[in-house]
């Protein structure tokens, strides 16, 4: 039963840990981020305004922290 824990822990942390690199991507690299998700979901493209640049940001930050608590709640229970 223990080594079935373990599994759980380090296969949730590494879906986690995947998960994690789009929010990478958001936060350090937003404005290819956005340019990429912009021309492959639309036709009419548009360059990206500098509210949408800070919100992608913000939304990979409380990623990353929601992420790695939940991390934390898993390997500490």
């Amino acid at each position: 039963m223990n080594s079935v824990v373990i599994m759980g822990k380090v296969f949730g942390s590494l879906v986690l840990i995947a998960l994690g690199i789009p929010a990478y991507y958001a936060i350090f690299h937003t404005e290819s981020f956005i340019d990429f998700s912009y021309r492959f979901n639309s036709y009419n493209y548009v360059d990206p305004k500098h509210h949408t640049l800070i919100l992608t940001k913000i939304e990979g930050v409380l990623y990353l922290i929601l992420s790695f608590i939940v991390l934390l709640i898993l390997w500490l229970s």
